[in-house]
């Protein structure tokens, strides 16, 4: 998100410059090393310091390191809001497998597919989705459009798209051997009822293809990470990152002010004394040598400066680091922290707005799957309702050891194995997907569970039907 490399704005360098000064003859001329300010173009992210060379500045913008806050705050979110599986109905047919195990035609699973939206959904505040047929007429296929390529659009009073427009890349034909040449965008634009595909030649932009669709609205979905108060109007969208930019920039600059004073400290200073008081002539592999009068009697020594500040900066930044997660609701809160032991209602209370926030990108994923569903249904002129998806709203940010260990819990309480079974599916889910695997694994693992534990239940009836004496009434009957 930040590019410490990229340059916005000018700001005056202190910098050395030689001039020539006359002194007594004119034909006696001695240079001398001056300083004038300069101006010089700095990135727009890294500040420049007062007396600080371009030289300096340049050597610590090329030293600076951005902690990746922004992708961590994103990853907890997409966790937390696909961990659980989504219900799916109507989603059965051999149409929508194929679908679900290639949703773009470039090999991406359904819950992939969602992950890479979510994300884009969080970074930029929304993102699109449109839904097309291959021209040979095959099945519909659905691909993610971010913001910034979606450069025109229309709406109508209730904020459906009357029309959109998209730019595209244009696809390069060129063959083995040859150049592969400059980049060129197209411009497709979707209306209710047709397509038409935007080419620039020579003479000015113009019609290159154009063709009916059966989608019966413009085919672009939006997922809106926070949706605005006009959205109805003008697509208006918050990432969620957009409360937290100026605390990481601050972190960005902490973080450079930090390493360069680690950098200048890095090696003590040998302080020896001479006659002069001067810096002796020596080799050392540091280069760190300065010269005091040797009428003071002390010995060489090594200086070695205070760490204190920067254990000080270090501290800062931590604290500012975990702020910034904090307000955006992914934070670890003190009872999180604390060893001691905590009241649920505690937990509960200082998790809510972890799970609030969850919990309406749940459902904002929701909305969106649905849309892209129906788009799908449409296009491929099937019959009947098109799929609708349920997505979990009691949603999680705790760890899978605090699961676990919530699990294990349960299960000292002799609870039916029937009960246990919905307790442990979602961890077995969690688990699998950690590990790279897709629906169809999940789906298997989650039924072979399902029939150990009815497994289970018949043999516990089976014992319990052997060992147990048939209880008598009062007449006698059994």
């Amino acid at each position: 998100v930040i590019a410490p490399e990229s340059y916005s704005q000018e700001v005056p360098f202190w910098v050395p410059f030689t001039s020539d000064a006359s002194e007594g003859d004119n034909t006696e001329r001695e240079r001398k090393t001056r300083l004038k300010y300069e101006l010089g173009a700095v990135s727009g992210y890294l500040y420049s310091h007062v007396r600080e060379s371009r030289e300096e500045y340049d050597d610590r913008i090329a030293r600076a390191m951005h902690y990746p806050l922004f992708r961590s705050i994103v990853d907890v979110y997409v966790s937390a809001v696909l961990r659980t599986d989504a219900q799916r109905e109507g989603a059965d047919g051999a149409i929508w497998k194929a679908y679900h195990r290639d949703v773009d035609l470039a090999g991406s699973q359904i819950d992939v597919f969602l992950r890479q939206a979510l994300t884009w959904a969080l970074v930029y505040g929304r993102v699109h989705a449109v839904t097309d047929a291959p021209a040979d007429g095959g099945r519909a296929y659905t691909y993610l459009v971010p913001p910034v390529d979606l450069v025109d659009w229309e709406l109508d009073e209730f904020g459906r798209f009357r029309w959109g427009q998209v730019r595209e890349t244009q696809p390069n034909e060129r063959m083995p051997g040859q150049e592969r040449g400059e980049q060129k965008d197209q411009y497709r634009i979707w209306t209710r009822d047709k397509w038409r595909l935007m080419r620039q030649g020579e003479h000015g932009w113009a019609e290159h293809a154009s063709g009916p669709h059966d989608a019966g609205r413009v085919p672009v979905a939006t997922l809106f990470a926070r949706r605005g108060y006009e959205s109805r109007r003008s697509l208006e969208a918050d990432s969620v990152l957009d409360d937290i930019m100026h605390i990481d920039l601050n972190v960005f600059n902490l973080t450079s002010l930090l390493h360069d004073q680690i950098f200048a400290q890095c090696f003590a200073q040998l302080a020896v004394p001479t006659e002069t008081g001067e810096a002796p002539d020596l080799e050392l592999g540091i280069n760190r040598v300065l010269g005091f009068a040797a009428e003071s009697g002390a010995r060489p020594m090594y200086l070695s400066p205070n760490a204190d500040l920067i254990h000080a900066q270090a501290k800062i930044i931590g604290e500012q680091i975990a702020n910034a997660r904090q307000l955006a609701s992914v934070g670890r809160g003190r009872a999180e922290y604390s060893k001691e032991e905590r009241s649920g209602a505690a937990m509960e209370h200082e998790s809510g707005d972890k799970s609030n926030a969850v919990s309406s990108l749940a459902g904002a994923v929701e909305s969106f799957d649905r849309e892209i569903h129906a788009d799908a249904h449409a296009v491929n002129k099937a019959s009947g309702n098109s799929p609708e998806a349920s997505y979990s709203r009691n949603v999680s940010l705790k760890a899978l050891g605090t699961q676990i260990a919530e699990a294990t819990a349960l299960d000292k309480l002799r609870l039916p194995p029937r009960s246990m079974v919905e307790v442990l599916k979602p961890l077995l889910s969690r688990v699998l997907r950690d590990h790279g695997q897709g629906d169809d694994v999940v789906s298997r693992a989650s039924k072979s569970l399902e029939d150990a534990v009815e497994a289970m239940d018949e043999g516990m009836r089976a014992g319990a039907g052997e060992q147990a004496p048939t209880p008598e009434v009062a007449d006698g009957s059994a």
